[in-house]
């Protein structure tokens, strides 16, 4: 219990620090765009896994936690681009959120699209370059979402369809060429005073070369 504790505090104050960072990279968001789509090797680009995510969503908002519990389930699916060690590519994304529990309910939908970069100049963690190694990568991404949720919170029940605005921030590792694992901040819009933001910890697998 005491440790369930600290790591909710732990994801608030994670909330609390990256969120107001997500907002001020969410600014160069079109500046990043516009410095990709002039490099023509991006066009390029056509070799690429297709697969779906599968993670672990934390949401920040303590009202939502009391409500639904502190882990809910995320799905999503994504294209990996074999190319994306040798330098910068956009992409789309999408994922969904998902949780019920004692009559309340979420579910969250985002696509979203924006800059991947790999991150250079870190020293190989290890795994062997038969299976291409290790590449660490960050993401920058800002979309659309829609929100169904049915809560119940103290003084009542909090309920509505909305549809609005998603970014997000990731840090994630391609190993081989299949497998991504990553870290990824999702920012929501707030409705009647619940906030749907929060961390996702997911893996994707390539099935689909295309």
């Amino acid at each position: 219990m005491a440790f369930c504790l600290e790591a909710q505090r732990l994801l608030c104050c994670l909330g609390a620090i990256i969120g107001p960072i997500m907002i001020k990279l969410i600014r160069l968001l079109p500046v990043a765009v516009l410095a990709s789509l002039a490099v023509p090797a991006l066009a390029q680009s056509q070799d690429r896994w297709f697969g779906p995510e599968v993670g672990i969503f934390y949401p920040t908002s303590a009202k939502l936690r009391d409500a639904l519990g502190s882990s809910w389930v995320s799905l999503g699916a994504g294209a990996t681009s074999l190319n994306q060690r040798q330098g910068r590519k956009m992409g789309w994304d999408w994922e969904t959120v998902s949780q019920s529990k004692d009559g309340s309910k979420v579910f969250m939908g985002s696509v979203s699209y924006g800059l991947v970069m790999p991150l250079s100049g870190l020293p190989d963690v290890g795994l062997s370059r038969r299976i291409s190694g290790m590449q660490p990568y960050w993401a920058l991404r800002a979309g659309g979402s829609y929100i169904d949720y049915a809560v119940n919170v103290p003084g009542g029940r909090s309920s509505g369809k909305r549809m609005g605005l998603n970014a997000n921030a990731e840090l994630g590792v391609l190993i081989g060429d299949r497998l991504k694992v990553s870290a990824r901040y999702d920012y929501f819009p707030e409705h009647d005073g619940l906030n749907f933001s929060g961390i996702t910890l997911s893996a994707r697998y390539g099935l689909l070369r295309f």
